[in-house]
């Protein structure tokens, strides 16, 4: 089984499940959520996630993180010390709707950085070319 985290700074992480929800129904009601407010450490999650990844070594988790560098991705590093975590940081509606859509197979290398490419994808500048002659 996969389970998916989305941890972020601050409500991002719940508003990215909230989207998945209404995109792709009761599949994302599984996705568990991780917000990182002032005060809070993202090392007391990480914690609680190394608690839980040295107790099951058969689920697969991919890990989704907003920043790269930043505390959130940081504190969460050491859990891709389990053979069964993927962390990936720079997170985006597209990127976790590929991962909530992937199929339940135990994903490989070349289906991440294919999904990766995929999520890269729908970043695009959005214009209007308007046509010779044309009147609104």
């Amino acid at each position: 089984m996969r389970k998916i985290y989305i941890a972020t700074h601050g409500d991002f992480s719940k508003g990215l499940k909230h989207s998945l929800e209404m995109i792709a129904g009761d599949s994302a009601k599984e996705i568990e959520t991780f917000s990182l407010y002032p005060g809070a450490s993202a090392a007391d999650f990480a914690k609680q996630l190394m608690k839980e990844l040295s107790s099951n070594n058969e689920d697969e988790y991919i890990i989704l993180g907003d920043l790269f560098g930043a505390s959130v991705v940081n504190a969460l590093l050491e859990t891709t010390s389990f053979e069964q975590v993927t962390l990936l940081a720079g997170v985006n509606l597209n990127l976790a709707l590929e991962i909530l859509l992937a199929g339940p197979n135990k994903l490989t290398d070349e289906d991440l950085e294919q999904i990766i490419l995929n999520a890269q994808q729908g970043i695009r500048r959005v214009t209007i070319e308007k046509l010779e002659n044309e009147e609104f």
